[in-house]
C-alpha cells in the first residue's frame, strides 16, 4: 500500500501541521521569537518534493530537480496545478532555490524590493502560504493507498 510504503512522508506531513499550528498560534504584532517560519518554509518545501518524487507515475530519478518533477507530473496529468499562469513552476521553483541557497537577497531583487527585510515583510510569508495551499490541493488528487489520481480529478 502507497501511504504504508512512505512512512516518511507520513511524518514530515505530522511534523509540516505541528510547525504550522505553532506558527499560526503568533498574532500580529508579537514578538518573532519562537516563531519558525523557517523550519515551516524547509519543511514545506521538502514535503512538496518528497511527495512528487514518490509518485509512481512520475518515474522520479535521483538526477530530477523539482521543476522536472512538476513539469512531468503535470504534464503527464498525474496532478493539476489551478492556475493558467504558465510561470508557476518557476516561481514555485525559485522559492525553493531562496530557501534551500538562502540566498534572500536576490530574492529581494528579483521581487523589486530594496531590503531582505522588505521581502520577509511583504512576501516571504505569503509565498510559503501558497506553496502550504498548492501541497493541500496535491495531495487531495493522489489516492492516498494507490499514489494514482483520484478519478474525480480526471
Amino acid at each position: 500500500m502507497f501511504k504504508e510504503k512512505y512512512k516518511d512522508l507520513q511524518h514530515i506531513v505530522r511534523e509540516l501541521f505541528l510547525l504550522r499550528k505553532h506558527n499560526k498560534s503568533f498574532k500580529e504584532g508579537d514578538t518573532q521569537e519562537g516563531f519558525l517560519l523557517f523550519a515551516e518554509a524547509s519543511l514545506t518545501i521538502l514535503c512538496l518534493e518528497r511527495f512528487l518524487r514518490i509518485l509512481p507515475e512520475v518515474k522520479a530519478t535521483e538526477k530530477d530537480t523539482l521543476y522536472n518533477l512538476l513539469e512531468r507530473a503535470i504534464s503527464k496529468n498525474i496532478l493539476v496545478l489551478k492556475t493558467e499562469d504558465k510561470e508557476y513552476f518557476k516561481k514555485i521553483v525559485n522559492v525553493r532555490n531562496t530557501i534551500l541557497h538562502g540566498n534572500f537577497e536576490q530574492c529581494a531583487r528579483d521581487c523589486n524590493l530594496s531590503t531582505v527585510e522588505e521581502y520577509f515583510k511583504k512576501n516571504f510569508t505569503s509565498e510559503i502560504e501558497t506553496l502550504f495551499n498548492i501541497i493541500d490541493d496535491l495531495f487531495k488528487q493522489i489516492d492516498h493507498n494507490t499514489g494514482k489520481r483520484l478519478q474525480e480529478y480526471k
